[in-house]
């Protein structure tokens, strides 16, 4: 791919290619929808009624909204605006950035500012200065946060999380880890904002509105590449995995949605090259201090909110400028990244979890109780906050045990192979695992070379580490 700094001219100007731009954009758009209505089926039927009704009232919210203003604008034909206006993309980018158990009117009032607010008062179509679906989203961020919520009711089911990966790992200061793993964030099998949750689609997407000239390729691949590269040397300078923290920034928050469908609208983005590079970068720039620094956990909302205040400076500066001195333009291009890199990296050497999440040091056989019956010993298995709690029956060469707490062990995984032996993460080393040690009597001998490896291996140490430990206080 040949990168180059020549000037190009803005698509939103081109009167003829607008609605095939439009008409692209809507199929990209209708693809991310169809599969949030397909993650929110397998969830419940409630859930998939209640995703249905927020697209529905943002949909019905925005035409009535053009329809009344165009009316009272004395416009000859209100239906032929409304058409020209686009407002069904506006409807449906705003409901995508809202999470499931948003109010509908909280959905009403939020379309209803997008579309007046954030482009009809400028204008309309192709005159606004901010992107009309974020305004309406930063107002009933502010206005009601609390009512924002991943769930529906008052308790999230077992199938989703109270809380997104972003707000989990934010509660970390970003140097934790969550429950859910990277192919569940890139594939979006998990609760978050309805559009924001499978990257790969969304990547996709972009793919295809790129090669179809919807917008150009630059903004997205500064802003994505620049949030990579913070990424990993945070997650460098934290004592993380690098490429897994990159990814998770990337995968969570609504990057991915941010960088394809709201940061490239050409309204308000920059319209030369240099000036839309340099634009990325601020993005991914941005987000990551608001991440990593600021209250708030999510910075692609207002991280995109201010570089549209910005874009009219960034126009000024590059325009006219950007057929000459291109190694000097690559020279500020690299500088800027590796600046902004230095600067998060900066704030990534103070960043440490919360005292009330850091797990203690983990307990190889700590004596709880003995008794003529029986050792009670408590050893770390896959929790360090909640160890596991063996009582070992030892008479003669016999002996049995009974796990008697297992508060840290997970589902799926330690608890099942503590509870039967069987589970969809345990492999059959586990059954002869529960057979021989959790299920019947052994002897010390049959610990040698016993095999671990039974899907729940935390679990299967914390275990044999308690019975040996109990053996150790008797001899």
């Amino acid at each position: 791919m040949k990168i180059t700094l020549k000037r190009t001219s803005p698509n939103y100007r081109q009167k003829l290619s607008t609605p095939r731009i439009m008409r692209d954009l809507t199929i990209a758009i209708l693809a991310i929808v169809i599969f949030s209505l397909y993650y929110f089926s397998t969830v419940g039927t409630d859930y998939l009624i209640k995703a249905i009704e927020i697209y529905a009232v943002a949909l019905v919210a925005a035409a009535l909204t053009e329809a009344i203003f165009f009316a009272v604008s004395k416009k000859k034909n209100v239906l032929t605006e409304m058409r020209y206006s686009f407002g069904w993309v506006t409807a449906l980018l705003f409901a995508l950035t809202l999470p499931i158990g948003t109010p509908l009117y909280v959905v009403a009032i939020g379309a209803v500012i997008a579309i007046f607010f954030g482009k009809l008062i400028y204008g309309g179509f192709g005159q606004n200065i901010f992107n009309p679906a974020l305004v309406g989203r930063v107002v009933v961020h502010l206005s009601f946060g609390s009512s924002l919520t991943s769930y529906l009711g008052t308790n999230a089911p077992d199938i989703i999380s109270s809380v997104t990966p972003t707000t989990a790992l934010n509660q970390t200061n970003w140097v934790g880890t969550i429950t859910t793993d990277l192919p569940t964030l890139f594939t979006g099998m998990y609760s978050a904002a309805l559009g924001e949750t499978c990257t790969i689609l969304i990547l996709l997407a972009g793919v295809f509105l790129a090669i179809r000239k919807v917008f150009d390729w630059r903004i997205p691949v500064a802003y994505l590449g620049t949030v990579l590269i913070m990424g990993a040397c945070q997650g460098a300078i934290c004592g993380l995995d690098p490429i897994q923290t990159a990814l998770t920034h990337i995968a969570i928050g609504g990057v991915a949605f941010g960088a394809i469908f709201m940061a490239t609208d050409p309204v308000t983005s920059p319209t030369s090259p240099l000036g839309k590079i340099i634009y990325g970068i601020s993005l991914g720039f941005i987000t990551m201090l608001i991440r990593l620094k600021a209250n708030y956990p999510e910075g692609v909302l207002f991280s995109i909110l201010i570089m549209n205040m910005l874009t009219p400076m960034i126009d000024n500066v590059t325009l006219g400028r950007t057929d000459q001195h291109q190694a000097r333009q690559y020279g500020i291009i690299i500088g800027y990244v590796i600046l902004a890199t230095a600067v998060i990296g900066a704030i990534s050497t103070s960043l440490k979890l919360p005292e009330s999440m850091q797990e203690p040091e983990p307990i190889t056989a700590e004596i709880v109780e003995q008794t003529d019956q029986s050792i009670t010993v408590k050893a770390t298995g896959f929790s360090n906050a909640s160890p596991l709690t063996v009582q070992v029956f030892i008479d003669g060469d016999a002996i049995s045990v009974d796990v008697i707490d297992y508060q840290g062990e997970t589902r799926g995984y330690g608890r099942d192979l503590i509870e039967a032996g069987s589970g969809p993460m345990l492999n059959e080393k586990a059954q002869v695992f529960y057979d021989t040690i959790l299920n019947g009597s052994f002897t010390k001998a049959d610990l040698d070379g016993l095999d671990t490896t039974t899907g729940a291996t935390k679990t299967t140490n914390g275990i044999i580490n308690a019975i040996r430990g109990a053996l150790d206080s008797v001899q």
